[in-house]
């Protein structure tokens, strides 16, 4: 696509255009987009491999993850890093608002959903990467417990690709009642894994910050 037509699709004037052919170039330089020159020889910008994660429609879209990233709760601490450094707390989220990330989501529900949404995307690319280059892994597996896994979006990964493996996904209460859909593919745990672990051949640990 065109400079210009970029511009028109986005709604930016005209007097931003040049602006905004600058912001591109910044993209091009940062491989979000790529530039080439058509037989007519008009400058038209194109879609890399990276841009295409940030394009809502394609099913390894990983926007949500990246909203969740760029949310001003996310980036309240950067004012107390100096701070942080010399205080006992292990993060600056933590040391800003007083408890974990997981925490302060519970309380903040369009946060939570936002968090929730974002590691859910990310994970389908991650598990989409490990299907296709450690899938072994789980070969001679006969069970396997997602700890920390939320909506399961790993573990169904794992059951699409090994129907043969039991997979449970064990999170707090409150995480797994949110849980709506593919309930056949893998069995739902609400509880502790500093109380208990179903068990299975292997545990897969989620570490979501």
């Amino acid at each position: 696509m065109e400079l210009t037509e970029l511009a028109s699709a986005l709604s930016i004037p005209p007097s931003k255009v040049e602006a905004f052919d600058l912001f591109l170039t910044t993209l091009v330089f940062l491989v979000f987009f790529a530039k080439t020159q058509d037989p007519s020889g008009a400058i038209k910008h194109l879609l890399t491999l990276v841009s295409y994660l940030l394009v809502k429609a394609e099913t390894l879209s990983n926007t949500p993850f990246l909203n969740s990233l760029l949310d001003l709760i996310m980036h309240d601490s950067s004012p107390v890093l100096s701070s942080w450094f010399r205080s006992s707390k292990e993060i600056p989220f933590e040391f800003y608002f007083g408890n974990r990330l997981g925490d302060v989501a519970d309380e903040k529900l369009e946060f939570n959903k936002m968090f929730n949404d974002g590691i859910a995307s990310d994970l389908v690319l991650v598990g989409d990467i490990v299907m296709m280059t450690c899938r072994d892994v789980f070969k001679e597996l006969k069970s396997l417990v997602e700890v920390g896994g939320g909506t399961g979006t790993m573990a169904r990964t794992i059951a699409h690709v090994f129907p043969e493996i039991k997979c449970i996904v064990l999170d707090l209460p409150h995480e797994i009642n949110t849980v709506k859909e593919d309930i056949c593919l893998v069995e739902y745990v609400g509880g502790d894994v500093f109380v208990s672990v179903p068990l299975a051949n292997a545990t897969l640990l989620m570490d979501n910050f």
